[in-house]
């Protein structure tokens, strides 16, 4: 897990400091997938969403598509200005 760096765009639900009691490298523990991560799997659950029920990907399609959708995450980092 990263913290925030400028290729990831950071936390996807990054938590303030102030708002609990943790030390500052907890906080950093507890924010969770990257904003790249976020945008991926919602880049992936759409286009898994759209195919027609009875495909059955193969693992080498499952690695393309996966590939795909960080391709389509680093396009929206890029759009808002985070890479």
């Amino acid at each position: 897990m990263s913290t925030n760096h400028k290729d990831d765009g950071g936390a996807a639900f990054p938590v303030h400091p102030s708002a609990h009691e943790r030390t500052d490298l907890e906080c950093i523990a507890l924010s969770g997938m990257t904003l790249r991560d976020y945008f991926a799997a919602k880049a992936l659950q759409g286009e898994l969403a759209s195919q027609d029920k009875s495909i059955r990907y193969k693992h080498e399609a499952l690695d393309g598509l996966a590939r795909w959708a960080y391709s389509v995450a680093g396009a929206m980092l890029k759009a808002r200005g985070e890479s």
